[in-house]
C-alpha cells in the first residue's frame, strides 16, 4: 500500500492530486492535523487514518507530561502496522509525531519518499546549519533516549532550531522547482500534472499574506510594509489580497482598517481555502508573496509570481530569505527590486527552468 502522511490542506490538495495518478495502487492517507480539515471518507484512500492529538515536543512538556506524550504514541503504534512492501510519501520529517510514524515504516523495511512540503523544504535543505544550544541538546537528549526517537537530529537555522531525521532514512525527496539540496538524499523532480488556468485576469493580482511577524519582526513593523505595497494596488486592474490562516486577529483588524482609510482599491479575500482553490475562483495573471509556497505552486498553472522576498530581505535579513533568494537564482526567477516594479507586465523567467529529468510519481517509487 501507498501511504500519504499529511498535516495541513495544502498537503491534502498536492496529494489528492498524486493519488489520481495511482489508480491501480492500495492508497493510504495518514492524518496528522496542524491546520487541517480532516477527510472521513474519500473514493481515492482505502484506509483513513487520523490522530488528532499533536505531540508538543517542548522541553516543559517532555518533562511534566510523559505519560501523555507515551500514549499519543501508543496509540499510533496500536493503529499503524506498515509492512515491508509499503511506500511511505511524508511531507516533513519536522513534526515529531511524524518522525515515530517515518520510524516505524523505516524499521518495517517500507520506501519512504520526503515530498515537497514548499518553501520550507527549498529553503531548509539548502541551509547550512549553525550551533544549537545547551537546552536544545538536552531536549534532544530527552526524546533520543527518554523517548526513543532514534534517529532524531536538530539543527539551527538562524532563529530556528528544527528537527530533522537521519539522511538515509529516505529513499529520494521529491520536488516540483528546484535543482539542488544540500541534504545527502537523491533529488527527484515531478512531472507537470496541473493543467494551466483558463480565462485569467490579465492585469489581475492577490497579494498572500505571511505571518512573518512571528518569527522575525513586530507587528507594527508588518502592518507598516503591508500599508506600503499597497501602494501599487493602483498599478492593476483588481488587486486582491489573502489572509494567512495564521494570521492574528489583531494583525487583520489593523490591515482591514487601513484598507477601510487608505485603500479602497484593494479588495481582501475572506475565503478560508487553500490558495490553488482561490486561484480558481480568482483566475487572476500575478501572484505576490514574500515566499509563499502559494505563488510557487501556481507556476506551473500559468500564474506569474511576484516574489518580494529580496526586496523584504533589504530591511529584515534573514538566513531563510538568503536560502530562498538562492533557490530563486536556481530556477532563473526574477524578483522586483522595488515598489516600481509590481505592475501588470512583470516578466518572472527570462528562460526556463534548467533542464532537468523529470519523472512520474510511480516511476519514482519503482526506483
Amino acid at each position: 500500500m501507498i501511504y500519504f502522511l499529511v498535516n495541513n490542506n495544502y498537503h491534502v490538495h498536492l496529494d489528492m492530486q498524486l493519488a489520481k495518478q495511482l489508480p491501480e495502487f492500495e492508497l493510504g492517507l495518514i492524518q496528522i492535523p496542524y491546520s487541517l480539515t480532516a477527510i472521513e471518507e474519500s473514493d481515492l484512500f482505502h484506509k483513513i487514518y487520523y490522530h488528532p492529538d499533536r505531540l508538543v515536543a517542548s522541553l516543559k512538556n517532555l518533562l511534566l507530561n510523559p505519560k501523555k506524550i507515551r500514549s499519543i504514541i501508543k496509540k499510533v503504534d496500536t493503529e499503524l502496522i506498515p509492512k515491508n512492501t509499503d511506500v511511505l510519501l511524508v511531507h516533513t520529517e519536522m513534526d515529531l509525531l511524524n518522525q515515530h510514524i517515518i520510524k516505524k515504516f523505516y524499521k518495517a523495511g517500507s520506501k519512504i519518499f520526503l515530498l515537497e512540503d514548499g518553501i520550507a523544504t527549498i529553503c531548509h535543505y539548502n541551509m547550512v546549519s549553525g550551533k544549537i544550544s545547551f537546552k536544545e541538546n538536552f531536549r534532544k537528549f530527552l526524546l533520543k533516549y527518554f523517548y526513543s526517537f532514534d534517529y532524531l537530529k536538530f539543527k539551527k537555522y538562524g532563529v530556528q532550531t528544527l528537527p530533522e531525521m537521519n539522511n538515509f532514512i529516505f529513499k529520494g525527496v521529491i520536488l516540483n522547482h528546484g535543482n539542488n539540496i544540500k541534504r545527502d538524499i537523491p533529488l527527484y523532480k515531478l512531472k507537470p500534472f496541473e493543467e494551466p488556468i483558463k480565462f485569467l485576469d490579465q492585469n489581475g493580482v492577490i497579494f498572500f499574506s505571511q505571518p512573518l511577524y512571528i518569527w522575525f519582526l513586530t507587528e507594527e513593523e508588518y502592518v507598516g510594509y503591508i500599508d506600503d505595497l499597497f501602494s501599487v494596488a493602483s498599478h492593476f486592474s483588481t488587486f486582491y489580497f489573502k489572509f494567512h490562516p495564521s494570521d492574528s486577529e489583531d494583525v487583520k483588524n489593523k490591515i482591514l482598517k487601513i484598507v477601510e482609510k487608505k485603500h479602497p482599491n484593494v479588495i481582501v479575500l475572506h475565503e478560508n481555502g487553500i490558495a490553488e482553490s482561490i486561484i480558481e475562483k480568482y483566475p487572476v495573471k500575478y501572484a505576490i508573496t514574500f515566499n509563499s509556497t502559494a505563488a510557487l505552486n501556481l507556476i506551473n498553472r500559468g500564474v506569474v509570481p511576484i516574489f518580494i522576498n529580496n526586496m523584504f530581505s533589504k530591511l529584515y535579513p534573514l538566513d531563510s530569505s538568503e536560502a530562498f533568494g538562492q533557490f530563486l537564482k536556481s530556477i532563473n526567477c526574477h524578483s522586483p527590486s522595488d515598489f516600481n516594479d509590481i505592475k501588470p507586465g512583470f516578466v518572472a523567467f527570462s528562460s526556463d527552468e534548467k533542464e532537468q529529468k523529470k519523472y512520474s510519481l510511480i516511476d519514482i517509487i519503482n526506483k
